[in-house]
């Protein structure tokens, strides 16, 4: 999988870069334009997807994370900066996300892979929630350790999805699946994650 993505990565990045210049050049208009600028977006996509199956893959084959302390206060905020960004590319501007994080919380782990993890859980429920949800995350000590949670207040998961929800590609709505932008292995990707870090 690692080999073949990084194949497909170069051309898909020469396409992409030649739709980009003909939309930004405004080279082609009406019908035409729109084919292109759907092309793009498509591209776009299948880049994303590329990226996460090498994402996959090392994390799947690698031997372990990198041993790094870092402070996971600090790296919320950056996480929460990001989904607020994704907020408005979606068009969700009452949304609210709400970060709920008293202490100070340091982690023995990979920054990256943690970034990754707490990204992939909140972008999903921005993705997912309709406008106007509230998104929480908190952490907070139970009796099992530290509990990082991402709730909402969206449609909620049936339970005969919750086996799956971390299988490759595997989505809830099929019908959400290109409007939301997402790759399908989010989830997987930060199942991965938690493992690796001795989490659940």
């Amino acid at each position: 999988i690692a080999n073949v993505s990084h194949e497909l990565k170069t051309p898909l990045t020469v396409i992409n870069g030649y739709l980009e210049t003909l939309i930004d050049n405004g080279l082609v208009d009406g019908v035409a334009g729109k084919a292109i600028s759907n092309a793009w977006s498509q591209g776009q996509r299948m880049s994303n997807i590329i990226q996460d199956l090498m994402t996959l893959s090392q994390l799947e084959t690698s031997q372990g994370p990198d041993q790094a302390n870092f402070n996971l206060n600090g790296l919320l905020d950056q996480v929460v900066q990001q989904a607020q960004l994704l907020k408005e590319n979606l068009d969700k501007k009452q949304t609210q996300i709400n970060l709920s994080v008293a202490d100070r919380w340091d982690m023995v782990g990979s920054t990256n892979e943690i970034y990754s993890l707490l990204s992939n859980l909140l972008s999903n429920a921005i993705r997912y929630c309709p406008d106007g949800s509230s998104i929480n995350i908190s952490i907070e000590q139970t009796g099992s350790g530290p509990t990082i949670q991402v709730s909402d207040n969206g449609p909620g998961i049936a339970e005969s999805h919750l086996q799956r929800l971390t299988e490759r590609f595997y989505r809830v709505d099929t019908s959400h699946s290109s409007s939301t932008g997402g790759t399908g292995l989010g989830l997987s990707i930060a199942k991965h994650i938690v493992n690796r870090h001795g989490g659940e």
